[in-house]
């Protein structure tokens, strides 16, 4: 036929449901492979950086997990009413004044616990004795 045969071609010859094709031809385009040097296009279409220079970017989610990694096991050891506390405030991001309506005290009673709570955590934090290594 002096040309590539079509997916409903290739199913009739092989016997196959023609969707059996198609799925291979999608994933053989997954092979594909192209040299490092190549030049990588941006959005413009103008040559940038290499394919290689694109790779290896900074994860911002790195930090994150490192400090989850640190606090999960200290906010493991607090109490319940303090861990509470630190949901309504961060989580469910209730006002100084909210918590304190729902505890019966004051706001400034609640922003002095939420001081002492979270300065009692970051100093945990940064004390490599008591964070365990993971």
């Amino acid at each position: 036929l002096q040309r590539s045969p079509t997916a409903h071609e290739l199913a009739a010859e092989l016997d196959v449901p023609v969707t059996d094709i198609a799925r291979t031809l999608v994933a053989a385009n997954a092979f594909q492979t192209r040299s490092l040097d190549t030049p990588a296009r941006d959005n413009d279409g103008d040559p940038g950086m290499t394919v290689a220079e694109t790779f290896g970017d900074l994860d911002p989610s790195y930090r994150l997990t490192e400090d989850t990694i640190t606090v999960a096991p200290l906010l493991a050891q607090l109490s319940p009413q303090d861990r509470q506390l630190l949901i309504w405030r961060f989580y469910d991001t209730l006002s100084q004044g909210e918590i304190a309506e729902r505890l019966g005290v004051s706001q400034m009673s609640v922003s002095r616990k939420l001081t002492r709570l979270l300065g009692d955590l970051r100093a945990k934090a940064t004390d490599d004795q008591t964070v365990p290594v993971a």
